[in-house]
Formats: C-alpha cells, sequence, structure tokens
C-alpha cells in the first residue's frame, strides 16, 4: 500500500506537556487561515475587475448594472466553492515519548506553525526513494511509528488520520462571520489601510486566471492528469516570455486604482 506523509511533523515531547502550546499555536493559525480566505477572496474579485480592464469578456456585476449592494447569498456561494480548498486542522498523536503531528493547513497557516512551535520534519513515504539527509534505520523507524500512530492493520483506523488521532480543528466560518470579515477588509481597502497586492501580482493572477485569453493552450485532463504540468509549464512559458517582451509592463498600466473602486461600489451586507 503507497504511504504519503509529506507534511508529517514531530514535537520531540509528550503529549501532556506540549498540549497546550499546540492549542495556543493552533488559535493563532485559525485566525489566519480565515484571514487567507478573506484574501483568496479579495485577489479574486480584483483579479475580476483587472480581467474586464484590460477588455476579457466577463459578465457584468451587480453592483455595476443595478448599484445594488450584493446580498449574503453572494458569500454563500463563495464559501460552496471554498470548501473544496478549505483545511484548518491538526491531527495530534502521542508515540514514545514524543508527540506526531498531521497538519491540514495552506501553505502560510502551515508556515506559521513552524514558527510558532519547535517542530521538525517528520515526513514518510513509500512511492520514492527516501530524502538523502535521512538514514535508512530513521526511515524505517519512521515507517513503524506512523504504522502504529495512523493504525494501517486496524480497521477502526485504518491509516485515516480522523479515525486515530486527536484533532484541533476550524469548521468553514458560518456565513455571518465570514461576511463581517470580508465587509471590514473591503472597508480597508476603500480606505487604501489593506494590503493591496502589487501591480505585478494582479497582473499574473488574472494571467492564471484567464490563461487562454494570454495563449496558453486550454487544460485538458480528459488526456491525463499529467497535462497539468505541461499546462503549468506553458502558462510559466508565456509569463517569462511577456516579462522579456514588456508585453506585461503595457498591460498594468490598464489596471484600474482598486481602492477607488471599492470606494465606489459596495458589495458586501
Amino acid at each position: 500500500m503507497s504511504t504519503k506523509i509529506y507534511e508529517g511533523l514531530i514535537l520531540r515531547k509528550p503529549l501532556e506537556k506540549v498540549y497546550p502550546e499546540l492549542v495556543k499555536a493552533f488559535d493563532i493559525i485559525r485566525a489566519l487561515a480565515l484571514r487567507q480566505m478573506v484574501d483568496r477572496l479579495i485577489r479574486s474579485t480584483i483579479a475580476t475587475l483587472d480581467a474586464r480592464a484590460l477588455g476579457i469578456p466577463l459578465p457584468p456585476l451587480p453592483a455595476e448594472s443595478t448599484g445594488e449592494i450584493v446580498s449574503t447569498e453572494k458569500f454563500r456561494e463563495r464559501l460552496e466553492r471554498e470548501k473544496e480548498d478549505w483545511a484548518c486542522c491538526l491531527c495530534i498523536a502521542p508515540d514514545a515519548g514524543d508527540t506526531l503531528l498531521l497538519p491540514f493547513l495552506d501553505s502560510e497557516s502551515l508556515a506559521a506553525l513552524k514558527t510558532l512551535l519547535p517542530v521538525q520534519d517528520y515526513c514518510y513515504f513509500n512511492n520514492t526513494d527516501r530524502p538523502e539527509d535521512v538514514t535508512d534505520a530513521e526511515w524505517k523507524l519512521r515507517k513503524k511509528r506512523w504504522a502504529r500512530v495512523l493504525r494501517f492493520d486496524d480497521m477502526a483506523g485504518n491509516g485515516v488520520p480522523a479515525h486515530s488521532m486527536l484533532q484541533l480543528s476550524q469548521d468553514m466560518p458560518r456565513i455571518g462571520t465570514f461576511s463581517l470579515k470580508c465587509i471590514k477588509a473591503f472597508s480597508e481597502l476603500a480606505k487604501g489601510t489593506y494590503p493591496v497586492p502589487t501591480l505585478q501580482e494582479r497582473m499574473h493572477t488574472v494571467v492564471s486566471n484567464y490563461a487562454n485569453h494570454f495563449g496558453v493552450p486550454e487544460l485538458d485532463l480528459d488526456k491525463g492528469s499529467g497535462k497539468i504540468f505541461v499546462w503549468a509549464d506553458n502558462l510559466k512559458q508565456v509569463w517569462k516570455d511577456g516579462l522579456q517582451s514588456g508585453r506585461w509592463d503595457t498591460e498594468m498600466q490598464k489596471l484600474p486604482d482598486i481602492s477607488a473602486y471599492f470606494e465606489k461600489y459596495r458589495y458586501f451586507q
């Protein structure tokens, strides 16, 4: 059976001693995860506005056509789309005087975890060679420990972290909570106090989101999942060529003043 524990971590302390630290760290991480979710919404909204400014054909936004405030149903739609990407969970298990961790976090939250706690990498996988800096004996020990924690041979555990490990988790935020966070963020953006992406970051997002418009062949997963790597390479090359030719410098001059836009249109209630 293939085992892929790429983000496995270890704390060299017993769980009973480190648990208060874990709870405190997770409180910080879940607040960060919610902020990341709001940031994704803002970046997505900015990308839509930028795409329209660059002449990419898109349907009009409700506030542009009616002047009305978009209802919280828009948040519900966004939350439904975000569910697939939402991950804010830390699985924990004691083992031989240490504490093993399996984080299910976005990249920034994971980076925060590694700064908040003295965790060490404790990955294990058997689908390719072990890392060069890990000895064969250590790799075999990791295999035994993860198998013990995840209970690979136990039908009650069956290798599923949720079945065999303690969890600290944050559910998808309620619509009211998410709405309030977004209201505050967009209000800050209108005042110029919310961190707005640079012009180059905005341009890169638009090129990534509407790659076909900029000459990147469409992704066809029907021809195999490996095609996504080819598509990503094509996107990188188009972006690189645009930087060298000055194409993006020209396009960036067309991008709107975001803070002025959000001061004019109120999107959320």
